[in-house]
């Protein structure tokens, strides 16, 4: 069973970066893809660089989705997804929180995917990420996740590494909970 689950959790890390990629090539703001298996559409932001320098060499970005049931149907999800994906991993922890303008938001451990797996194994995993690559998954409730998209500054960190996301890098978020959301993507 907990093969399964990693199975499942693996595949839709892969159709999130297809779908996240899928936006970035398309410049839209949010792409969505439709699950033929679990009859899903998943509706993800564009990454979000937080850290990108060179020395020494180190990557950090987020990107948010939802999933609603059914093909292109819109909803208000009870939870958001924020992936983290980072490179050359300096050893952190995987503990996050943001401030969202002065409101601390503390939002616990996230689940990471590459260090619990065995990366000398031929796997999915090993396909996916390279050596010192890691994604950090958490998942959000609803209104919290409004708070966050919405906070006129908004300050995180993810361990020992402090980022802050500007309003306007913000925008696709709100997108994502706006009423109008599915008329825009059309307008792209």
């Amino acid at each position: 069973m907990d093969n399964i689950q990693r199975i499942i959790v693996i595949v839709s890390l892969i159709s999130l970066m297809i779908s996240g990629c899928a936006s970035v090539l398309k410049l839209k703001p949010i792409s969505f893809h439709y699950d033929e298996i679990s009859k899903k559409t998943t509706y993800s932001t564009r990454d979000l660089y937080l850290i990108e320098r060179n020395v020494p060499p180190y990557t950090l970005k987020l990107s948010v989705s939802k999933t609603c049931a059914g093909n292109f149907v819109d909803c208000e999800p009870d939870y958001y997804e924020l992936m983290f994906y980072s490179s050359s991993y300096p050893g952190f922890k995987n503990y996050l929180d943001f401030i969202a303008d002065n409101d601390t938001l503390y939002l616990g451990s996230t689940r990471r995917i590459g260090s619990e797996f065995d990366m000398s194994n031929v796997n999915v995993a090993t396909t996916m990420l390279a050596e010192g690559e890691l994604l950090d998954l958490i998942s959000i409730r609803s209104d919290v996740f409004k708070k966050i998209a919405s906070a006129t500054r908004l300050r995180g960190s993810l361990g020992s590494q402090s980022f802050e996301i500007s309003y306007k890098m913000r925008n696709s978020w709100r997108l994502l909970f706006q009423y109008d959301m599915l008329q825009t993507l059309r307008e792209y």
